[in-house]
């Protein structure tokens, strides 16, 4: 599969090229980084409670970054971990880039997607954003996949078997049409397996990570549409870098 060596970031981007918002794009990154174990959660105990905090994970050295990615490595050097929540981390992030630059500044100028997009005047405007013919192509196979992942999920009748379908995904299935009304509970377990933790303490910061849910929701037929690929094959944007922050 084409889009198996881009970032479930990178392809957020690509489709929904209408309606990304950086601060979205920022938590995907993030998902990801946990994901792939170049940072872990782990638990800490509080006066409040427990909270989790992230570290750098076994893969942090191997790892070769994006540079949007490395925004958010940047923070993690020998003599600063632990510090940081999911939500700290965010802000953090936030106080150095903006949302809005870090979709325009960053995503857009991955090196990575650049054949995806069409070379156009137009396109060099941040406020327009198209796909090239490659870019089509690619957007229409990986919605095809998508649309069968979540068929699979939705008359998968084991709860075994759809956290199964999860495990294979990881952080694609963020980009699943029906991620925030059915699979958003099953994602927060497969996010918790990555944690480090001593039973089963309940974890606050993974859970709230989720109070803003990406905003990439609807049926098929919605994707299909803001997501840069109509009935005629065309592709447009007017966005307006997706500050939303």
């Amino acid at each position: 599969m084409e889009y198996q060596h881009l970032r479930p970031t990178e392809l957020a981007f690509l489709t929904h090229l209408s309606n990304a918002e950086g601060k979205v794009l920022m938590r995907f990154t993030i998902i990801n980084l946990v994901m792939e174990g170049v940072l872990e959660g782990k638990v800490k105990h509080t006066e409040n409670g427990t909270v989790t905090k992230l570290s750098k994970g076994e893969q942090f050295d191997s790892f070769t970054p994006r540079a949007y990615e490395k925004i958010f490595l940047s923070y993690f050097k020998d003599d600063q971990e632990d510090i940081y929540t999911i939500k700290t981390l965010l802000q953090k992030v936030k106080e150095d880039i903006s949302p809005k630059d870090f979709l325009n500044k960053y995503i857009k100028q991955e090196p990575s997607i650049q054949k995806y997009l069409g070379k156009g005047f137009l396109n060099q405007l941040s406020s327009t954003v198209k796909l090239s013919l490659e870019g089509k192509k690619m957007v229409s196979n990986l919605l095809a996949y998508l649309k069968e992942r979540n068929n699979t999920y939705k008359y998968t009748m084991s709860e075994s078997r759809k956290l199964a379908v999860l495990q294979e995904m990881e952080s694609l299935a963020l980009l699943l049409p029906s991620f925030d009304q059915e699979i958003l509970p099953q994602f927060k377990l497969l996010i918790k397996s990555k944690i480090q933790t001593d039973g089963d303490e309940k974890i606050d910061d993974f859970e709230n990570y989720f109070d803003e849910a990406p905003l990439f929701l609807g049926s098929l037929q919605l994707i299909y549409k803001i997501g840069g690929i109509d009935e005629s094959g065309d592709t447009d944007s007017q966005d307006d870098g997706g500050e939303g922050a």
